[in-house]
């Protein structure tokens, strides 16, 4: 096995945490509500327009509200005020920080629309440990299409087999597998932080 000089960073649910549901329950619906919510908007097909970016933003969320009136106005909010769904990990940010100084090269593959990533992210010290990063709204391809994951080691000329990628869905995982990377599922943030000592761990 090669050795690992290259760590690949997902960031919802990896570099940050997500509130979701917290974020809806916040804003006044009830559990039910927030469900119903949950399922009509995170779970339509439409939410990957933002990710892709192919259609501009308010574009998207007109055509939510269109397609759901009776949430149009909870839709609005919930665009307004997306920067409360992201969760600091300063935990997580320190280890990355430890990764960098280790001698790692650190690298992002994210779906993100410009607008969520902007604002999730904003004033988020890891970016200053980062060596690139390909997002999948200059892109206009998402994961786990096989092209975003080709682009980032094309670009920054990385060798497959010498890289690590931590994301928290099955099917990211499993194309990074699949093209040669090592991969790891992110299931909580206690999980990252201790496979992210394995590998300061292995630096030393």
């Amino acid at each position: 096995m090669a050795e690992i000089r290259n760590v690949v960073f997902d960031v919802g649910n990896v570099l940050i945490g997500f509130r979701s549901m917290d974020m809806l329950r916040d804003h006044g619906l009830d559990e039910e509500q927030s469900r119903e919510f949950a399922r009509c908007i995170f779970l339509d097909p439409l939410w990957k327009e933002f990710d892709l970016e192919n259609m501009p933003f308010e574009e998207v969320v007109q055509t939510y509200m269109r397609k759901y009136p009776r949430l149009a106005a909870d839709v609005r909010w919930l665009m307004d005020h997306c920067e409360q769904m992201a969760v600091p990990r300063p935990d997580v940010w320190e280890k990355v920080h430890a990764l960098k100084e280790a001698g790692y090269r650190l690298y992002i593959l994210s779906n993100y629309s410009s607008v969520f990533f902007r604002k999730h992210t904003q004033g988020a010290p890891f970016f200053e440990d980062m060596d690139g990063k390909v997002i999948s709204c200059e892109l206009h391809v998402i994961k786990p299409d096989e092209g975003i994951y080709r682009c980032l080691l094309e670009k920054y000329d990385l060798k497959a087999e010498e890289c690590i990628f931590f994301d928290d869905l099955a099917d990211n995982v499993e194309t990074a597998l699949r093209l040669g990377m090592q991969s790891v599922r992110i299931r909580s943030k206690e999980q990252l932080l201790a496979e992210l000592d394995r590998l300061l761990e292995a630096a030393v």
